[in-house]
């Protein structure tokens, strides 16, 4: 009886971590398409990570999720940043910064997120974010629970 609720514990959790990887994906598209930086699309490229600061690149797997995206998707570390720009370490234009900078599902259907975008000096954003799916789909709207800014 032990071992069969452990294991559906660990099934539990499992299922949860998968959730909050396809919610993750889903804000990051939100993101994309709802930010108020002045590049928008025009961005060479996004660049992806999470944490708050020293942002973490996430894995090949999961930047492959953004193929059909355009402007490309790259980790994090390959975009760097001043005062003045973002840019893409390897063409050196103009991009954007994208961060989840915490993530939680109540749920295997119900998460949260707090995310934003960098354009250095010029615009910046912090929002919270409510990821509910519905028949296999992610809906994604902004958290009116939780205070955002953008500059």
């Amino acid at each position: 009886m032990i071992v069969s609720a452990c294991a559906d514990q660990a099934a539990d959790q499992n299922s949860v971590k998968i959730a909050e990887r396809e919610a993750a994906e889903a804000v990051f598209r939100f993101m994309f398409n709802a930010n108020g930086s002045m590049l928008k699309r025009d961005a060479a490229s996004y660049c992806i990570g999470f944490g708050e600061m020293n942002l973490a690149d996430p894995d090949n797997g999961f930047i492959q999720e953004f193929d059909d995206i355009s402007p490309t998707v790259k980790v994090a570390s390959q975009c760097g940043f001043d005062d003045y720009i973002v840019t893409d370490r390897h063409s050196g234009k103009a991009s954007l910064i994208f961060r989840l900078s915490s993530g939680k599902c109540d749920t295997i259907d119900h998460c949260r997120f707090r995310g934003g975008y960098l354009e250095a000096n010029l615009s910046a954003s912090s929002e919270g974010y409510l990821a509910d799916r519905v028949n296999g789909i992610w809906s994604i709207r902004v958290d009116p629970d939780s205070p955002g800014w953008i500059s």
